[in-house]
């Protein structure tokens, strides 16, 4: 997944459970530098290409930080519109045959996290759970996609409910292979409502899944209020 940034004022969001961290948008100069300082370090740490963050009126960057004010995550929604989405410029079949479903699409990008939290099962549902509500519940994208090295296509699948829908290539942004997933996002909202706040209480025989660890419901709506209060809702966007 890639990189940039995004900047419309916001609040800060709930606790995740457990953690000790709160997830808000990078919305000042000294947030997105620090997002940006983050995946920078992370994808070069695996031999990606990457370059500073430029600011992109299309892009909400999520970054996530511990009571010390140190973010340890950041996660980009990067939004539908005339200049398209960068999965357009490697899977440009793949992306037209879901608008052309008449499905409104955005993609997550630029997931990044400190050393040492890879395996935070509440900073990642934090992240994602924000990122969901910023596309589906406020701007009323359906369908969101991300690019992501193989090795990982699994994990997505099997957390999140992610599925296959491009073939192997290479992607020139980051120098890396990529494959192209999506969600339905009606089917997350399936999921949060069965499972989310139950973290470790989760349904015997359940299988693996982040959805466990999203905010429960009344975290989600207090989260809801603040962006409405905020003045972040915004109309939906998308190729009709």
């Amino acid at each position: 997944m890639q990189q940039d940034l995004f900047t419309p004022a916001l609040h800060r969001s709930p606790r995740l459970p457990g953690a000790g961290l709160a997830v808000r948008l990078a919305q000042g100069l000294p947030e997105r530098e620090r997002a940006s300082v983050l995946l920078q370090q992370r994808y070069r740490e695996r031999g990606y290409a990457v370059d500073a963050q430029q600011a992109e009126a299309d892009l909400v960057v999520l970054h996530a930080e511990d009571e010390f004010g140190e973010t340890t995550g950041t996660l980009g929604v990067r939004f539908d519109g005339e200049a398209g989405l960068k999965a357009d410029q490697v899977f440009p079949a793949e992306m037209a045959e879901i608008r052309a479903r008449g499905l409104r699409v955005c993609e997550f990008t630029q997931l990044a996290l400190l050393e040492g939290q890879e395996a935070s099962e509440s900073l990642l549902a934090g992240l994602f759970h924000s990122a969901y509500l910023q596309a589906y519940r406020l701007r009323g994208v359906q369908c969101v996609v991300i690019e992501v090295n193989p090795r990982h296509a699994a994990y997505y699948r099997r957390m999140l409910g992610f599925e296959l829908c491009g073939s192997l290539r290479v992607c020139p942004r980051v120098g890396a292979p990529a494959v192209l997933m999506r969600l339905d996002l009606a089917h997350a909202e399936r999921q949060i409502a069965a499972l989310a706040g139950r973290g470790a209480q989760r349904p015997a025989g359940s299988s693996r899944s982040l959805y466990p660890s999203f905010f429960g419901p009344e975290e989600e709506a207090r989260q809801l209020q603040r962006l409405r209060l905020a003045g972040f809702m915004s109309p939906a966007v998308g190729h009709a």
